[in-house]
């Protein structure tokens, strides 16, 4: 369980304990396919590059939704037919709508949710380009990082 999931049942596989030809060979879909043999609900895709985001949706469960939030522009690797027939939903986001900052505003306001949870690195001004380097890579997980001048 993850803090900032709150009662919502969660689970992490990370890229770096698979096989070396995850990539290759769907190592991605069948780790979690093994978490969640029925299919995930949904994926949070913050992965920059490469296939890991697509792999993740080919293990959706029907009606299953990936959210990318990073600008990942590698192709999907399967037709868009074959996300029509799992009903799967893609939504691509790079920013908020209006509604949805008064929601966060709403739920900061009550407590429900602590922003500081959301900040998982810290940089002085000084290590600018370490901070620039962490957020683009994203080689640990990083949900918001703070550079200080």
């Amino acid at each position: 369980m993850l803090p900032l999931a709150g009662s919502l049942p969660t689970d992490l596989v990370a890229l770096e304990h698979l096989e070396e030809d995850w990539e290759s060979t769907q190592g991605l879909t069948r780790a979690l396919r093994d978490v969640v043999p029925g299919g995930l609900d949904a994926v949070l895709d913050f992965i920059p590059h490469g296939s890991a985001g697509w792999q993740a949706m080919a293990a959706l469960a029907t009606s299953g939704t990936l959210v990318r939030m990073s600008a990942n522009s590698s192709p999907p690797p399967f037709p868009v037919m074959a996300m029509m027939v799992n009903c799967w939903r893609f939504i691509g986001t790079r920013g908020s709508t209006r509604a949805d900052v008064h929601q966060v505003l709403d739920l900061l306001a009550t407590g429900a949710l602590n922003a500081g949870e959301l900040i998982t690195h810290r940089f002085p001004l000084t290590e600018i380009d370490q901070a620039i380097a962490a957020i683009q890579d994203r080689r640990e997980p990083i949900w918001m990082a703070v550079v200080t001048p």
